[in-house]
Order: structure tokens, then C-alpha cells, then sequence
């Protein structure tokens, strides 16, 4: 039965609360919430990762500069000279292909020689997350060149 134009009586149709709309809202948050820890936890285990490779593949560069160079970069020289000619007799390089140096997280690798940890000829550290020397498990302990 119509009342007027457009209209039908007895119609039951009616919005959400504005009590429902919040409790979804929340809902929400919680789920984004825990979705971006989820994400950067699992980012973070990738960075450190590619900070493993990095450091092997530094570890080879610091071989070829020694094997054309007879000798691996001073600490003064640093990783550097892995990219840009030091001006020494019998550098080949460059031995690593990035202009900058760094960590997943943008931190400098540590470089040391002669060594001051290592039982090799230098030390060769990523601090992890932190970018501080030590840290715990799992993100943040160093990755050094000598248990790789």
C-alpha cells in the first residue's frame, strides 16, 4: 500500500549506529595494527639478509683489491677505495659496483685493518637495525665478515 508517491508504509529500512560504525573502525585499526608488524618484522629479516650478501660480496672485492693491490685498504682508505682509485700501484678497480657504501638500514659498515676482532686480516661489521655495535637477537646483533 502506498501512502504517497515514492513511499511504501511499514518500510523497516534504517543506517548503521553510529556505536556499530566505531566498533567496525576499531576492528579495523587492529587488523592494520597488526598487519604492519607482521610487514616489518618480515622486512627487517630481508634487510638482514641482503646485509649478509652484502658483506660476502664486500668480502670478495677486499680479495681482488688485495690480489691486484698486494695489500687490503688501509682504515684510512676505507671501503671507499673499493670504488674509487686511492691513486695506489696496481689498483684494477673498481671493485664494487655502488658509489656509496652502506647498509640495508643506511648505516657504514665498519671497517678495521688491521683486524682488531677478527682472527682474518680486518674486520668487517653491519650493526644491524640499531646501527650501534653489539645488540640482540634477531634484528639487531652484528653480522661480521668472519662468521660468514
Amino acid at each position: 500500500m502506498q501512502t504517497e508517491k515514492g513511499t511504501h508504509q511499514g518500510s523497516r529500512e534504517r543506517g548503521f549506529t553510529l556505536i556499530e560504525l566505531l566498533v567496525v573502525v576499531v576492528i579495523l585499526a587492529i587488523l592494520a595494527a597488526a598487519g604492519t608488524q607482521l610487514i616489518g618484522g618480515e622486512t627487517d629479516k630481508a634487510r638482514y639478509s641482503v646485509a649478509k650478501s652484502n658483506i660476502a660480496t664486500l668480502k670478495n672485492c677486499l680479495e681482488r683489491f688485495r690480489q691486484d693491490v698486494g695489500r687490503y685498504p688501509e682504515e684510512e682508505e676505507g671501503l671507499q677505495s673499493l670504488v674509487f682509485d686511492p691513486g695506489i700501484d696496481g689498483w684494477d678497480g673498481p671493485y664494487y659496483n655502488k658509489m656509496t657504501i652502506v647498509d640495508p638500514w643506511e648505516h657504514d659498515y665498519i671497517y678495521r685493518f688491521p683486524a682488531e676482532e677478527s682472527p682474518f686480516d680486518y674486520d668487517l661489521v653491519c650493526t644491524g637495525r640499531d646501527g650501534e655495535v653489539g645488540g640482540e637477537e634477531p634484528i639487531d646483533i652484528d653480522i661480521v665478515s668472519w662468521d660468514l
